[in-house]
């Protein structure tokens, strides 16, 4: 993985990821600690690291795709957001996103009420 230092991570416009991401040619997917089988595809430019553990997603920034495997369960839901329209979101690698796969802010655990 190479270091892409964002200006200022502490900022509210970057919302620190708990895992891992593997960068390829179009885009950077990220794989969170508490569930490493799903995938979290994003543009490039939405993701930036300070260093090798230190991962970081746009606020705002919409995932190209969010791939759960079959099967596998997410938990149950334990509030609706306060950040998305429909208040239905998921939290993966302690990111939040709207059932639209946007990046809205942190979230703690484990749920999936996108569906």
């Amino acid at each position: 993985m190479s270091s892409n230092s964002p200006q200022h991570p502490t900022q509210p416009e970057w919302l620190r990821f708990r895992g891992k991401a593997q960068i390829d040619a179009t885009s950077t997917v990220l794989f969170p600690r508490d569930h490493p089988r799903v995938a979290i595809e994003m543009r490039s430019s939405d993701v930036q690291f300070e260093s090798a553990r230190l991962v970081y997603v746009r606020r705002g920034a919409r995932a190209l795709g969010i791939r759960i495997p079959k099967g596998l369960s997410l938990g149950t839901p334990r509030q609706a957001s306060q950040h998305c329209a429909d208040g239905r979101s998921r939290c993966l690698g302690g990111v939040e996103y709207c059932c639209t796969d946007e990046a809205v802010g942190t979230c703690n655990g484990v749920w999936d009420a996108s569906s």
